[in-house]
């Protein structure tokens, strides 16, 4: 599909509820992630789509590109969490021997 049509239906459809989604990051996930990152990262995702056929509502889909990419982070971050817990440094144990 043509980058110009996608960046005219962005203008349109998501960008009016930028500050709707911006605010509600802030008030459920500001503490958390950070609220710019993910909004760059949605609409890095969008610009990228290759069709808009299959999005019926933007509002909705924003908001569910919005969520997916907090939820992912959330995951990322207990991840790495519970991988350094795993690879605790071992200079600081005593050895009886």
């Amino acid at each position: 599909m043509d980058s110009d049509i996608i960046a005219g239906w962005v203008a349109e459809e998501i960008l009016p509820w930028e500050g709707l989604v911006r605010n509600w990051l802030r008030r459920r996930w500001g503490h958390a992630v950070e609220v710019e990152d993910v909004l760059q990262e949605a609409y890095c995702r969008i610009a990228s789509l290759q069709s808009i056929d299959h999005i019926a509502n933007g509002k909705a889909y924003f908001f569910t590109t919005v969520q997916s990419l907090v939820l992912d982070s959330l995951r990322r971050a207990k991840t790495m969490g519970a991988r350094e817990l795993t690879e605790m440094d071992e200079s600081c144990v005593l050895d009886e021997a």
